[in-house]
């Protein structure tokens, strides 16, 4: 009976599709790349939060540079 058992739970196994792969998750592409996950469903609320600048009470007029001024990036 055993023999039976095994013998069509490796008939059943053999005619099986190969199941295809899901895509991998935003958490498993960066633990691949060696980075910590952080879901952040409302990104662009909070996008470039760090370069902002303090406002101050008292400006002075910026004095430009024709040549010899920072380079543009691109």
């Amino acid at each position: 009976m055993n023999k039976v058992l095994l013998l069509i739970g490796v008939v059943l196994f053999l005619l099986t599709g190969q199941a295809e792969a899901a895509r991998p998750s935003a958490y498993a592409r960066a633990k691949a790349r060696g980075r910590v996950y952080v879901h952040r469903p409302n990104y662009k609320l909070y996008r470039g939060a760090k370069r902002h600048r303090a406002k101050r009470t008292f400006h002075l007029p910026k004095l430009t540079r024709k040549a010899g001024g920072a380079r543009s990036r691109f």
